[in-house]
C-alpha cells in the first residue's frame, strides 16, 4: 500500500519539528510518552498515521501545537480557498483548539479519546 500524499507531507513535517529539536527518534519517543521509535518512523515515513491523542503526545514531546505539527498546507494556502470544504474543515479544527486551549491535560486527554472513539464507529 503507497502512502497517501497528506501522510507523506504529516510525515515530513513530523521528520522536519524533530530534526530541528535535534532530537532522534528514540528520544522523542521517550519525550511522548513512550512511543517506540520504530513507530515513529512509520509516521514520518507516510507508513501509517498517527491518531490524534499520538499527535498530542508527539506536538507536546516536540513543544508545539498540534496545530503546528498537522498544518501540513499551511494558513495562507488555506486562507487562498475560503469556502472550500477543506476551509470550512480548518474552521472547524480551529474552533476546536480554542476551547481546549488553557484546559487542564485530563479534558484534552478525555476529548481526544472521545474523537478517537468517534473515528473508530465512523
Amino acid at each position: 500500500m503507497t502512502a497517501s500524499p497528506l501522510r507523506l507531507r504529516l510525515g515530513r513535517r513530523l521528520r522536519d519539528y524533530r530534526l530541528r529539536a535535534s532530537l532522534t527518534q528514540r528520544q522523542l519517543g521517550d519525550r511522548s510518552g513512550g512511543i517506540a521509535a520504530g513507530e515513529i518512523w512509520r509516521f514520518e515515513s507516510g507508513a501509517r498515521s498517527p491518531n490524534l491523542a499520538t499527535l498530542y503526545r508527539l506536538a507536546q514531546g516536540l513543544g508545539c501545537s498540534v496545530k503546528e505539527l498537522v498544518d501540513v498546507d499551511g494558513p495562507e494556502q488555506i486562507a487562498q480557498d475560503p469556502g472550500t470544504p477543506r476551509a470550512k474543515e480548518w474552521e472547524e479544527l480551529e474552533m476546536l483548539f480554542v476551547r481546549l486551549r488553557g484546559k487542564p491535560p485530563e479534558v484534552i486527554r478525555t476529548v481526544l479519546a472521545a474523537v478517537d472513539a468517534i473515528i473508530k464507529v465512523a
